[in-house]
């Protein structure tokens, strides 16, 4: 029973060693495609990465350039009239201010436009146009302002005549 035993050894060692050679093998294979699957996801994550950013920096271009549009409209609302000017619109503009010409007095916050953003006791979140005149009076402290100098979200008062959603300003005061 010796030689049976010394004989089959030799060929068990060799079934063993091929059979772990292959299941070697086939263990670096399937690692191998694992890898190259997750350097592919990580390639293709990159990839719709990239793209997503390239869609954000042409919209970011459409934006700024929208900004540049609406800034250039606002400096051309916000030049002041000249005083000098004979129109009719400044003929008009010569204010009476008298207490029964004012019935709209709110503090509110300077929005683009300009409009004045306030609050009324159940009623938040309220704008009217404003419309300055030659003859508002802006202050600010102890100087005299333009109003069309005020920044988007300066908190004012506002004393004047209102006409439906405008406001025609006849004086106005900066809150610090």
């Amino acid at each position: 029973m010796e030689t049976n035993s010394s004989k089959s050894s030799p060929i068990f060692i060799a079934i063993a060693a091929t059979f772990l050679v292959t299941a070697l093998i086939s263990g670096l294979v399937v690692f191998m495609i694992q890898e190259q699957n997750k350097n592919t996801t990580i390639e293709s994550t990159k990839a719709l990465y990239n793209n997503d950013i390239s869609k954000l920096e042409s919209q970011i271009e459409e934006l700024s350039s929208e900004i540049v549009d609406l800034t250039s409209k606002v400096d051309e609302q916000e030049k002041p009239v000249e005083e000098n000017e004979d129109t009719p619109e400044n003929e008009s503009s010569a204010l009476v201010v008298t207490p029964s010409n004012i019935n709209f007095i709110k503090t509110g916050n300077l929005v683009a436009g300009p409009k004045l953003l306030y609050e009324e006791t159940g009623s938040p979140a309220l704008s009217v146009d404003l419309v300055y005149r030659n003859s508002t009076i802006c202050i600010d402290g102890l100087a005299v302002c333009n109003p069309s100098s005020l920044s988007v979200g300066t908190r004012i008062y506002v004393a004047g005549e209102k006409n439906g959603s405008t406001v025609t300003v006849y004086y106005m005061q900066v809150q610090h």
